[in-house]
């Protein structure tokens, strides 16, 4: 069978927000700046401010940058 990634993004209370099965892919920080912002930022729109806690292989500084 193929492999999944399951993400979770919950809101302050704990809360699921947002679930995404995606295939075996490049890891969290390529989904991160792929999928899951882009869905979050339409979620909870522009003016919004959003808090990203994760494992220490989402860590990127250029990623942070943008």
């Amino acid at each position: 069978m193929p492999a999944t990634t399951d993400y979770w993004v919950n809101d302050a209370n704990a809360e699921p927000l947002l679930f995404i099965t995606a295939p075996a892919n490049e890891g969290l920080l390529a989904m991160m700046e792929q999928e899951l912002l882009p869905q979050i930022r339409t979620l909870v729109g522009d003016e919004r401010r959003v808090t990203l806690i994760f494992d220490r292989e989402g860590w990127s500084p250029k990623t942070f940058r943008t």
